[in-house]
């Protein structure tokens, strides 16, 4: 990757505009974590030696894919819409090489019903910080022997991907995302229902007026709030809450 047309694509961004460039580093997630950077601050690497996934899974991180954290320095009430906003973000980055993705709730993108994206979002809410990872199969060869099948953007098109094209291109369409996130939160929300895989018949749990409901989602609306069937045979829409049970 020519790191030096991504660093001067990115200076020319309103809230993504400093990024750090490792060849190989333990996991970008955990050096934003663990250190105190400005917000905005993108940390990318080459390839990672202990990337992961929601619930501590190992991401594998191979040259030729696309692995990098973003750090918000905000106190984040509703955390969720960095889920949406980033998976949107993605998706539309992807749709523009000619495949149809759709989004696996809450947070990995799907092409040809494998998956090409996971995004890992981590709160720090006690010191106002949030860390966005995002980690997608460009070039790199598809992992084996994993419960779910798993694809690359190369696999899927037939052609080999400019890796620096598709960063700008992502990062510009994130930063556009989080400098109006506050405007356009119902935009992302709808985007987000629409590109969205069938959850219905879902098993979920959640925290409604101080108690814990369980429920099956039966509907999911455009607006991307969701239609639950509690035990109890009642039925109640909800938004947020749903996304990170």
């Amino acid at each position: 990757m020519k790191f030096d047309s991504v660093s001067a694509a990115v200076k020319k961004n309103r809230v993504l505009n400093k990024i750090i460039y490792f060849s190989s580093i333990d996991s970008t997630n955990k050096y934003l974590m663990e250190n105190d950077f400005a917000s905005g601050t993108v940390a990318l690497a080459q390839t990672q030696t202990a990337g992961r996934g929601k619930q501590g899974a190992k991401w594998h991180s191979g040259k030729g894919g696309l692995w990098f954290s973003f750090v918000i320095n905000k106190k984040i009430t509703s955390p969720y819409i960095y889920v949406v906003l980033s998976c949107v973000a993605v998706a539309e980055t992807l749709a523009l090489y000619g495949v149809k993705p759709q989004i696996k709730w809450p947070n990995d993108i799907l092409v040809n019903s494998s998956k090409i994206c996971g995004i890992l979002i981590e709160n720090d809410s006690f010191n106002g910080s949030i860390v966005t990872g995002i980690g997608i199969n460009l070039n790199n060869p598809a992992p084996k022997g994993l419960p779910q099948p798993v694809i690359s953007l190369k696999k899927a098109t037939g052609a080999k991907v400019n890796e620096e094209e598709f960063l700008i291109s992502l990062l510009k369409r994130l930063d556009a995302y989080l400098n109006g996130i506050g405007r356009l939160k119902k935009k992302l929300i709808a985007k987000w229902a629409q590109k969205l895989s069938d959850i219905t018949g879902r098993e979920v749990s959640l925290s409604r007026g101080g108690k814990r409901i369980s429920g099956k989602v039966v509907k999911v609306y455009k607006d991307g709030s969701v239609r639950i069937a509690g035990k109890d045979g009642k039925s109640f829409k909800i938004k947020g809450e749903l996304f990170f049970i």
